[in-house]
Formats: C-alpha cells, structure tokens, sequence
C-alpha cells in the first residue's frame, strides 16, 4: 500500500477511441458511470508513458495544480474479449492509465483568458511542468472546464515529462541543469490583466519531501516497467532540480509583470527566503519575443533563456522552451 490511494475500477464499455494523440487512448464507460480518457499498456508512446502521466498528475495534486482526477481501470482478458476494438492494437490487459473526462471541457481559447477564475494557479503549473522537464505542453493540452465561479483551466497530459517515455531514467541526470519554460502559460499570464506572485507555488514545491517522492514512483504499478534503479535516478534527478526552482519563479515573475505596473496581483503570499548564492546568471536572449506574444497568443515564436555559467555546482540553471509534439 502506497500514500496515495488510487481508485482501481472496471471499464464497462468502449465509447470511441479518441481523435487524436500519439498514445492512441480511448474513451471507456466505467463501472461508476463515469467516462475516462484511459491510456493502454503497450500503447505506441510505450507503457512508459502510463509512469509519467502518473507521476506528473500526482505531483500536480500534491502541489495544487489544476490536473484532473486520476484513475487505474483494470481490463481483463475476459474484457479484451468482450470489447473487440480493445485487441485491434494489441492492447496489454492489466492496470491502465486514466483520467476522469472532462464531457464539457474544450481546448483553451484566446479569449477565454481573461474570464478564467484559476489565473493564480499559473505559477503552479510553469514551475511544475518546467521541473518535471516537460517539453510538450501545448494548447491543446490546456482545457477549459466550468467551475462554481466561472470557467477555469485544467492541464493535461504528462506523457513526456522526464525527457519523454523512450529516455531511460539513468541518461537524466546530463540534463539536470536545463528547465524548459512552457510556452503557453507564459501567452496566457502575458495576456491576463493582473500580476503574478510565485511565492506560494514555489513553497508548496520546496516543501515536498524525498520522501513524498517517493511515495509517488512507488504508486506506479509494478507492470509499467519501472524499476528500483529508474525511481532512484528519477528521485534524485528532481530533487537536485527541486533546489533551483527558487531562481527560475524569480525570473518567471519578473518577465510576467514587467509591463504591468498598475494591474492588481492575482496571488499576494509572502516572500520565500531564498540562498542568492546558488542562483546563476539568467540573460534573455530573445527578449522582444515575449512582447511580441501578446499580440498572437498562439504564436509559435518560442522565447529562450540561456545561462552563462557553463553549468558550474551551484550555478546550473538554463531554460529553454521548446515545444516538442
């Protein structure tokens, strides 16, 4: 038994397979009623994959990200049977990855922004995504669903954090100084009317524990292929990355705000201590284009921070945005 209690249930019937995604995943009916997106062992993006959309929804749980509930659908042979379409691509039976479907949710539009009621929890989700080494987020992985006080945004998708699901875990640590920024969330906080405040996001990161990391790889299941060496290297790859996150809200924060003097702050928390001594040198290289997203937010211009430090201890830190499909 692990920290963190996932349901378990059956998938009792075949909606449709999805229309898009790499992973082929399809829409099933489940022994609740409820409807899941679920992703299949042995899918083409690899079982892997179901790891690290695990691992990436669990810590965005843990640190208040908007992510959606998670769920392992069993499948059967007897289910494999039952529901032909299952074995046209070989699908695995066992534990399958899976998230509660959004039936009204939609892929965020430019103009859906601004009303958004969860602008505060885009500081979360940058630092998130950045720290889990996620160079594939996308606008499509953003959906807008309703909430109690308007509409909100929820993040899907974590299939390629850590490098992607073909990267072994023991090659990780070569990139351990390189934080991809995520594009859309950068468009989406330059286009919001309010200013930003990390301090919060940044806390709730720092304060998780090895020990809730922990907790994390070992609720993947044993069939998904990782092993004791890929959990430790993973572990030890995000929390040397944990320590250098207070640099990059600092520099996030400054890039967001800078040309909103007189907008009010979305999220006031206090200021988080941090050790100056052990934040590089960031420089903008391409400074201009994070001006120039505001007019298109869904340009694809993809602004890029280096570091000038040639990754020396303590002073490693480099970001990039890179979309990758």
């Amino acid at each position: 038994m692990t920290q963190h209690d996932i349901p378990t249930l059956t998938a009792q019937a075949l909606i449709r397979p999805m229309r898009s995604g790499g992973s082929r995943p399809l829409l099933l009916r489940l022994e609740d009623g409820r409807t899941a997106h679920a992703k299949f062992q042995h899918n083409p993006q690899s079982t892997r994959s179901l790891a690290h959309d695990l691992i990436g929804n669990l810590i965005g749980q843990m640190v208040g990200a908007p992510v959606p509930e998670v769920v392992l659908v069993n499948v059967s042979h007897e289910d494999m049977e039952r529901l032909p379409y299952l074995t046209k691509y070989r699908w695995r039976p066992g534990l399958q990855f899976a998230t509660v479907y959004f039936e009204t949710g939609h892929p965020l539009k430019r103009g859906e922004v601004v009303g958004l009621t969860n602008l505060a929890d885009l500081p979360t989700c940058a630092l998130l995504e950045a720290w889990l080494y996620n160079h594939d987020v996308k606008f499509t992985h953003i959906l807008t669903v309703p909430g109690p006080g308007g509409p909100r945004f929820v993040i899907l998708d974590h299939g390629f954090i850590l490098g992607g699901p073909f990267r072994p875990p023991s090659s990780l640590w070569h990139d351990r100084h390189e934080f991809p920024i995520a594009q859309p969330f950068s468009v989406m906080a330059l286009n919001a009317p309010v200013r930003f405040d990390f301090a919060s996001a940044l806390r709730r990161m720092e304060n998780l524990t090895e020990a809730d990391l922990r907790g994390v790889l070992e609720a993947i299941p044993r069939p998904w292929g990782v092993r004791s060496k890929d959990q430790a290297a993973i572990i030890e790859f995000l929390c040397y990355r944990q320590r250098k996150l207070a640099r990059l809200a600092r520099h996030l924060q400054e890039i967001w705000n800078a040309n909103k003097p007189s907008a009010p702050m979305v999220e006031v928390s206090p200021e988080t201590p941090t050790n100056k001594s052990d934040m590089p040198k960031l420089v903008v290289t391409q400074a201009q284009d994070w001006v120039a997203l505001t007019e298109d937010p869904w340009s694809s211009s993809q602004p890029r921070v280096t570091d000038e430090s040639n990754h020396e201890e303590g002073n490693d830190l480099e970001s990039s945005n890179n979309g990758a499909d």
